[in-house]
């Protein structure tokens, strides 16, 4: 019987450390010794009380900020959706426009497949409304499709359930899985309890890796460390609360 082919990783970080200086001049250390791998075909979350570094990770991954320490390789393109959407809600842009921002130069293609990913999040009935008009829950179903239509093998969400109703996060959901089903390495952050155990995978952050791997073992680990745990889930109870 041949061997099977070892995968190969699209994101590896090794002892990544990332330092910045504060306004106090004092230096602050937001990451320290984070290794781990990340393989195509695999759904993880990152998680961890806030400033635990999960924006910082995704920040480093994505080329926005340079690590002070270790070394990254990311092989593939990267499609990245931070908690703050960047868009100027007073221009008059419609929805199928924002999606198809993913794009340099749209072609009748690009179109089709921004047309798609629409409908696989339910919003093909606005796609020639303004983004003003909708709800945070229907903005947040169009940045996902905006994701969805680069077809990026990569795909990295800072917080994509919050602020989401659950037939919201449902559709989300459903529609990030299909991708990762497709061969998509997807690598998230979230405090929605409900979407955790759904996980191929969880690695639970403190500025570095405490807890790395199933579901069920990972969150036993994080529940178990009072400081990190009583945090986490005051966070989680927080944003659930908000909702």
């Amino acid at each position: 019987m041949q061997a099977e082919t070892p995968r190969k990783p699209l994101v590896s970080v090794d002892n990544l450390g990332v330092t910045y200086t504060h306004n106090s001049g004092e230096p602050v250390t937001a990451l320290r010794d984070v290794t781990a791998s990340f393989f195509p075909g695999t759904m993880t979350a990152i998680i961890g009380a806030n400033g635990a570094g999960k924006s910082t990770l995704f920040n480093a991954i994505t080329g926005q900020l340079r690590p002070t320490t270790g070394t990254l390789t990311v092989d593939g393109r990267i499609t990245y959706m931070p908690q703050t959407e960047a868009v100027n809600w007073d221009f008059p842009m419609t929805v199928r426009d924002v999606v198809l921002t993913a794009f340099r130069h749209p072609t009748p293609d690009d179109k089709t497949t921004a047309d798609e990913a629409l409908a696989s999040v339910g919003m093909t009935a606005y796609a020639n409304r303004s983004i003003r008009q909708l709800s945070g829950g229907q903005k947040k179903r169009v940045f996902i499709a905006r994701a969805l239509a680069t077809q990026a093998p990569i795909l990295i969400l800072d917080e994509p359930f919050a602020g989401v109703d659950q037939d919201t996060e449902e559709v989300l959901f459903r529609v990030l899985t299909a991708r990762r089903d497709r061969g998509a390495l997807i690598l998230l952050s979230t405090h929605h309890l409900g979407t955790l155990r759904s996980m191929d995978r969880i690695v639970v952050l403190q500025r570095t890796i405490i807890s790395d791997g199933a579901p069920d073992n990972t969150l036993f680990a994080a529940s178990s460390s009072v400081l990190l745990g009583t945090a986490l889930m005051e966070d989680m109870r927080k944003d659930g609360d908000a909702e």
